[in-house]
């Protein structure tokens, strides 16, 4: 499985503006040309009190 079974990812972070500044490029630049559906959302905090950033993502196999 590879970036391109990827149809959705979902993105928490701590620093929206720090996010969008600093890792948006990183993270999409991963999928190439095709992007999956995403939500950008900031939080207060997550679990882990040293984490940023956390992405869910949902794929799909091929059925072939």
């Amino acid at each position: 499985m590879d970036a391109s079974h990827v149809v959705r990812i979902n993105i928490f972070t701590t620093d929206m503006d720090g996010f969008l500044r600093d890792a948006l490029d990183v993270c999409f630049g991963w999928f190439g040309n095709t992007r999956p559906a995403s939500t950008l959302v900031e939080v207060s905090r997550l679990a882990n009190p040293k984490v940023l950033v956390e992405i869910e993502a949902v794929a799909i196999e091929d059925a072939s």
